[in-house]
């Protein structure tokens, strides 16, 4: 029994001691978060001020007409580079797939079992598929399809599906768009 009581005794002493340490931490830790409190406030004190002092005062003139003008630059700048960009572009597809014969054509036709006989008069050069799909993509991004009829030449689709720069609709084959290279 006295052993009993005296292992009891040891229990409630560890406890205690136990509980002690823990009042203890949670003392410090709460007078870490008032001190973090009281920092904030301070920050959000002197945010207050510096909003309200910017508030009141109206930016310069001269500064909204430099940043404006800065702008239309970038914007020209932009513009300029997209032009130019476009021209290679439009060069290299030129140079590089030429618009195929009408016997190519009809060949491939041939072989793709196609129904309507194609022209060569008639079927789209890649530079201008390409600014198709371009225009399409940027024009309405909501449906960026464009639908394939018999001036598209199989072939230039083919080589834009094999090359990963264009995608087919999951319902409908004769929609593709671009790939979404910026996601």
């Amino acid at each position: 029994m006295l052993t009993d009581m005296q292992r009891q005794v040891s229990q409630v002493k560890e406890t205690v001691s136990l509980v002690k340490s823990q009042r203890q931490e949670l003392l410090a830790s709460m007078e870490r978060e008032e001190q973090y409190k009281e920092q904030l406030v301070a920050v959000n004190e002197k945010l207050q001020e510096k909003s309200n002092s910017l508030e009141a005062e109206d930016p310069p003139q001269d500064a909204v007409e430099t940043v404006t003008q800065e702008l239309e630059n970038k914007i020209n700048a932009a513009g300029k580079t997209e032009e130019a960009m476009m021209k290679k572009l439009a060069d290299f597809v030129e140079e590089h797939f030429p618009l195929p014969e009408p016997a190519q054509i009809a060949k491939t036709s041939k072989d793709l079992r196609s129904r309507k006989q194609q022209s060569g008069k008639e079927t789209l050069q890649l530079k201008v598929i390409l600014l198709e799909l371009m225009t399409k993509c940027v024009e309405s991004p909501n449906d960026p399809y464009l639908m394939l009829d018999e001036r598209h030449w199989p072939a230039y689709i083919e080589l834009l599906l094999r090359c990963n720069i264009i995608l087919q609709h999951p319902d409908n084959d004769r929609r593709i768009k671009l790939v979404p290279f910026h996601l």
